[in-house]
C-alpha cells in the first residue's frame, strides 16, 4: 500500500518546471575532475571500505566546485594514515584546484541572474562553494543575502528579511534553508546537486509548498560528463522527477532501495574503470527507476479506484 499524496496534490499548488543546464568545463576543470575520479577509484580498490564515505564526499565536492574539494584535500595532506601513500596525487590535485580562478558554472550562473530581475535562491551543499560564489557575486557588484547553518538565529532572521524586502538573490546552503518557508520566491538554482534525490526534493520544498502563488522554476547546473550529469539524465529526462507531485519520488525510490540507497549505487557505478561498463550500469539503474515509477503509478491508480476520493493514509 502506498502512502497517499493526493491530499497534498488536491491543494492548489502551482506546477513546477525544471531545466537542466549542462555546463562545458574548462580544460583545467575537466582535468581536476578526471584526476580526482581516478584517485578515488585507486583508493577504492585498495581500501574502499574504510574510506567509502570520504571518497564519495570528495566526488560530490568536486561536482560542487574546486574550492569545496580543495578544503578536504588540504585536510587529507595533514593526515597520518594509509592515505599518505597517495600524498603526491592528492597534493597535485589540491594545487590544480587552487589554480582555478574562474568557474564555467559561474558564467552560467551570471547569465541566469541577469536574465530576469525576479528573486532567486542559489542552493549549494558546501561552505567552500558558498564562499566562492559570495566572492564572485561581490566582484560583480551583485547584492545578495547570505544564509547558512553556522549563523546564529538573529543573523539568519536578518538575512531572510533582507531577501524578502530588498535583495533579489539568496545564497544558501541546504542546512541553512532547513525549516524556512521561502515561498515568496518562485525561482531556484541548484548550483550543485546532492546525489540523494530526497535532498534535492527538500531544497525544492522550500519554495514549492502551500502558499506558493506562482509557477516554480528550477535550474539545475552540472558539468558535462560528471556524475551529476548522469544523475540528472536519469532523474530529469527519464523519470521527470522535477514535475512529480510532492512525495512521489520518495515512493519510487522506496521501490528500488536494496541494501544501498540511490547515492551508494551511483558511487559504485562511478568507480567502475570502464566507461562502457559505467554507461551500461547507469542504463540499468535508469531501467530500475522506470519500472519503479510504473509500479507506483499502477498501485496508486488501483488504490484510488478501490478507495475513491475519501481514501487517506
Amino acid at each position: 500500500m502506498i502512502r497517499n499524496t493526493r491530499a497534498l496534490a488536491r491543494v492548489q499548488i502551482p506546477p513546477r518546471f525544471a531545466q537542466t543546464i549542462r555546463v562545458e568545463p574548462s580544460p583545467l576543470e575537466k582535468a581536476l575532475y578526471e584526476k580526482l575520479s581516478a584517485l578515488v577509484r585507486d583508493i577504492n580498490v585498495a581500501d574502499g571500505i574504510r574510506h567509502r564515505l570520504l571518497l564519495r564526499n570528495l566526488l560530490e565536492e568536486a561536482g560542487s566546485s574546486p574550492q569545496a574539494v580543495s578544503v578536504t584535500l588540504s585536510r587529507l595532506l595533514q593526515r597520518e594514515d594509509n592515505l599518505r601513500l597517495y600524498e603526491k596525487e592528492i597534493e597535485a590535485i589540491y594545487h590544480l584546484g587552487l589554480s582555478l580562478k574562474e568557474s564555467s558554472k559561474n558564467k552560467t550562473l551570471l547569465k541566469l541572474i541577469e536574465t530576469s530581475p525576479e528573486k532567486k535562491i542559489i542552493f549549494v551543499k558546501y561552505l567552500g562553494t558558498l564562499k566562492y560564489i559570495a566572492e564572485f557575486l561581490t566582484s560583480r557588484k551583485l547584492p545578495f543575502a547570505l544564509f547558512h547553518g553556522q549563523m546564529d538565529q538573529r543573523m539568519k532572521d536578518e538575512q531572510i528579511q533582507s531577501f524578502r524586502e530588498r535583495q533579489n538573490i539568496l545564497l544558501t546552503t541546504e542546512i541553512g534553508g532547513e525549516g524556512r518557508n521561502l515561498q515568496f520566491c518562485h525561482c531556484m538554482i541548484n548550483y550543485d546537486l546532492p546525489w540523494n534525490p530526497m535532498r534535492i526534493e527538500q531544497r525544492i520544498g522550500r519554495i514549492h509548498r502551500i502558499g506558493q502563488e506562482k509557477e516554480v522554476l528550477i535550474y539545475n547546473l552540472c558539468a558535462v560528463e560528471s556524475a551529476e550529469d548522469y544523475i540528472l539524465e536519469i532523474l530529469d529526462k527519464k523519470i521527470n522527477m522535477f514535475e512529480m507531485v510532492i512525495g512521489e519520488i520518495e515512493m519510487i525510490l522506496g521501490r528500488i532501495r536494496e541494501e544501498r540507497d540511490f547515492s551508494e549505487m551511483v558511487y559504485d557505478i562511478w568507480n567502475l574503470t570502464s566507461t562502457e561498463e559505467r554507461e551500461k550500469r547507469f542504463g540499468q539503474l535508469e531501467d530500475k527507476l522506470k519500472r519503479a515509477k510504473t509500479g507506483y503509478q499502477q498501485t496508486k491508480a488501483l488504490e484510488e479506484k478501490l478507495f475513491g476520493e475519501n481514501y487517506e493514509l
